[in-house]
């Protein structure tokens, strides 16, 4: 085209002028045409630069980075898959200790509610033996037995003595002397053995008051 151009120009300084307007252009198309391309790669981001570009420092640093987010990646799914046992032992735990807990706690309770219940019946035994010594005194001897046969009923889960202070050598040797009267002859000797405990009685007395009561077998009221 530009060879046609000049073959048409009527003079010399005609295709002179001509070919000025043509490398004129061509420039300022190639240059309009790198600033389009400029423009598109601005509106495209910034472009990760290639490896040729990096200096062999940041290739290093790149290959270190990499290495460390596989490490991270590793450490995590490793966790990951340690994580629930350790869960499941840490709630084992818990239960275990939970149960310990509950089995103290039932101990405890346990251990106050037989505190308790010799308490209650050792309080029962003192009101027991209070009736009987006022219904001996009323000379109603098979009702103040009875009295006694629940107080060691009541000795027998207390497995507590009387207090002697609040009781008299001749008042714990009448009541032994009343449940000798008023029992099954022979007499049960555990059943003995119980109330001497119970009524705080040495054993050579209470033998002399067995023989001396069971030697009058008028004396029995049963």
């Amino acid at each position: 085209m530009p060879s046609l151009a000049l073959a048409r120009c009527p003079t010399p300084i005609a295709a002179e002028r001509l070919c000025v307007r043509q490398w004129r252009f061509v420039p300022c198309h190639s240059q309009a045409a790198g600033a389009d391309i400029r423009l598109q790669d601005s509106a495209a981001g910034p472009q990760p630069e290639s490896d040729e570009r990096l200096s062999p420092w940041q290739r290093l640093l790149r290959l270190l980075l990499a290495l460390w987010q596989g490490v991270l990646s590793l450490i995590s799914a490793v966790f990951a898959r340690l994580s629930p046992p350790k869960a499941a032992s840490l709630a084992e735990a818990r239960s275990e200790a939970q149960k310990g807990q509950g089995q103290r706690k039932l101990g405890s309770s346990n251990i106050q509610s037989k505190e308790y219940k010799m308490a209650l019946a050792r309080t029962r035994q003192h009101v027991s033996i209070q009736k009987a010594l006022q219904l001996q005194r009323q000379a109603i001897p098979a009702r103040a037995e009875v009295e006694l046969q629940r107080a060691l009923a009541e000795n027998a889960v207390c497995r507590a003595p009387l207090l002697a202070a609040n009781y008299t050598k001749e008042q714990m040797l009448g009541l032994y002397k009343l449940h000798l009267e008023n029992t099954e002859l022979p007499p049960n000797y555990a059943q003995l053995l119980q109330l001497r405990d119970m009524l705080e009685l040495d054993a050579a007395e209470a033998e002399q008051l067995e023989e001396d009561v069971m030697s009058n077998a008028a004396q029995f009221s049963i």
